[in-house]
């Protein structure tokens, strides 16, 4: 056959070829898309994570301060009005006698 339709042999090979050639390719784009998908979503997992630990980290770094305000607030409502200078009790004292 061959000998007798080279044209059509040539003709038959080529389109057979890129045939091939395009079902690789297509292949090909498919496995990049879905590695890029997954690339993807393990980057979003990665940034969820960190993002996760870092609002755990504010959130105990708040809960400390918290704590500390809360300390010291009951310190200071724990001082003995003796403690204070009087300068500085005076108008407050005043204003409270006053009343």
């Amino acid at each position: 056959m061959e000998l007798c339709y080279p044209s059509i042999v040539d003709e038959v090979m080529k389109d057979t070829r890129d045939k091939v050639i395009r079902k690789e390719n297509e292949c090909i784009q498919a496995t990049i898309v879905e590695a890029n998908n997954h690339v993807k979503s393990e980057f979003d997992l990665w940034c969820h994570l960190e993002l996760h630990l870092k609002q755990d980290e504010a959130s105990a770094r708040l809960t400390k301060w918290e704590q500390d305000r809360r300390k010291e607030q009951l310190c200071d409502f724990q001082r003995m009005w003796d403690s204070y200078p009087v300068p500085v009790i005076k108008p407050t004292l005043d204003a409270w006698l006053a009343t």
